[in-house]
């Protein structure tokens, strides 16, 4: 039980994380997002082997992807904000790619909302010579390392099969949220 809540903990605070990223990066303040950034790629390391490991369900555990989802938006509507990409492009990828998302229920989109906006800010952060740019680095290729076989073998499977459904339009059902009407969980 304690491992659940420790998970869900986790899950939660990528949620505020997304929204303080959205603040940092408006304001600047890249080095310090470029930590919050690193900390929270931990935090979802971490979840989800802590909720594996408390062998009981979480509360949060379905919002997993949708809170990665949220930090990719985040970064790219501060980046938007704060003049470093046209905030029109930057409105106009969280809309398009998350609300195909959404609506398609393909984490495919999510997950190139996610690679979007982390591509765009470590971009700034290393053109701008931001001390903190290699934290988040460095968390990426530790978790990598960690789960290099998943990747190959699991991740980029379903991304490449789950975009070629998106872009063809076809509804998906891994996106872990509750389905339509399912108010349960």
């Amino acid at each position: 039980m304690l491992l659940a809540r420790c998970a869900d903990t986790l899950t939660l605070s990528r949620g505020v994380a997304a929204g303080a990223l959205a603040v940092l990066v408006a304001r600047g303040r890249l080095a310090t997002a470029a930590v919050v950034l690193a900390m929270a790629w931990l935090s979802d390391a971490l979840d989800g082997r802590l909720a594996r490991a408390s062998r009981t369900p979480t509360r949060l555990g379905a919002f997993d992807m949708p809170a990665d989802v949220a930090l990719g938006a985040g970064l790219l509507l501060g980046l938007g904000a704060g003049g470093a990409i046209p905030a029109w492009a930057a409105g106009l990828a969280v809309l398009a790619l998350g609300g195909g998302y959404l609506r398609l229920r393909q984490p495919a989109l999510g997950m190139a909302l996610q690679a979007l906006g982390y591509g765009a800010f470590l971009w700034r952060a290393f053109a701008l010579g931001v001390p903190a740019r290699w934290a988040p680095v460095a968390v990426a290729l530790a978790i990598w390392l960690a789960g290099w076989r998943k990747f190959w073998r699991v991740e980029l499977p379903a991304f490449l099969s789950g975009l070629g459904d998106a872009i063809r339009l076809r509804r998906g059902g891994s996106l872990g949220l509750p389905e339509d009407g399912d108010r349960s969980a």
